[in-house]
Parts: structure tokens; sequence; C-alpha cells
């Protein structure tokens, strides 16, 4: 009875499973992986970008040399006028610009007309006195009664020796180069710029 159970059993027991068992990769032999080669198509992508974002190539033609020196004396000009305006930016404190602002003002108080003599002089008040720059004194005397006295008189100084020497460099010989005239128009910027003064002393 015993072999009859035990025989029995044997064959109710579930079958053999002839399927393949995986194994694990022996040591030393490993799967390639796939992450190992994101990098390098990473790399190549990147590659391939940056050689798109590159500008594409152009021969070097006579027009193009012209273009670019076209460019180049246009920044050399304005780069002269922005200084000529920097450096006519400074404090008033010339003795003549004073004096002008005080002529402009009787002027304005007396009828706007220069008078025959000079009103403001201690020993030749019986003098003529002819005076050329009247308009500037009354545009200093404008110029002085706004808010911020000084800072108007220094900008009005900044614009005139912007507009001065904004002429000096587009004024130039036809057949010279234009980088020529910014470069001596810089020099004389050089050497004049203490005569940048609010009146027509600048110009």
């Amino acid at each position: 009875m015993r072999l009859d159970d035990e025989t029995r059993n044997d064959d109710n027991a579930d079958p053999i499973d002839d399927a393949p068992v995986p194994t694990d990769p022996v040591d030393g032999e490993s799967e390639p992986d796939s992450s190992e080669a994101l990098p390098e198509n990473e790399s190549s992508e990147t590659d391939g970008d940056s050689e798109d974002d590159l500008p594409e190539w152009e021969p070097l033609t006579p027009e193009l040399v012209e273009e670019e020196a076209e460019r180049g004396d246009f920044m050399l000009r304005w780069a002269v006028v922005l200084l000529a305006i920097l450096l006519g930016c400074y404090g008033i404190h010339q003795t003549t610009t004073l004096l002008r602002t005080a002529s402009g003002q009787y002027m304005a108080s007396h009828g706007l007309l220069p008078p025959s003599s000079d009103v403001f002089s201690l020993t030749a008040t019986n003098r003529t006195w002819v005076n050329l720059g009247w308009g500037t004194d009354l545009i200093l005397a404008g110029l002085y009664a706004l808010p911020g006295q000084e800072i108007c008189l220094t900008l009005f100084a900044a614009v005139l020796a912007g507009l001065t020497l904004g002429l000096m460099v587009h004024i130039s010989r036809p057949g010279l180069p234009s980088w020529w005239t910014s470069v001596m128009a810089s020099v004389a910027l050089l050497a004049a710029f203490p005569q940048f003064v609010a009146g027509p002393e600048s110009v």
C-alpha cells in the first residue's frame, strides 16, 4: 500500500519544465550598456548643432571690405563726438561764463537789447561796448533761470562741444578717407577741450 501511494504521488507531481533556465553572465563578461553609447550620440549632436550655429563662409570681396570700412568710419566719427560731449561735461567755474550770464540777466530786464556801454565795468563805463555775443548771453540767462542752474549750463557746454566736433568729423575733402578726418578731429579735441565753455568760445 505504501508503494502504491508513493507512485501515485509521483504521478500527481508537476511535470519537469523543459524550458531553458536563464543563467547569470560569467564574471568578467558584461553585456554592452546602452547608456554608454548615449554620450557619444549626444556629443555628435552637439557638434552638429555648433556647426549649424557658425556663420556661412563668405569670400572676401572688395564690396565687403568697403562695407566694413564704412562701418568702422561711422563708429570712429561718433566715438569722437561722444568723447567731445564727455569732455564738455564739467563744472561751471569760468568767470567769462558767469559774466555772460549776468549780462543776459541785465538785458532780459532792460528790453532784451545789449547796452551801448559796459554796465559791469568800474573804469570803462563811458566807453562804447559792442557785445557780439549778446544772443548767447540771453540763452545763458534763460538756462540759469531753470531748476538746476549749473547743470543746465554744463549740458549746454556739452551740446556745443558735441555739435562743433560733429561738424568737424563730417567735413572732409573729396577723395580722402573719412577715418583720417576723425583722427585729426580727435587730436584737435584733445588740444581744445579746455576751451569748452558755455558760450561762443566753444564754437
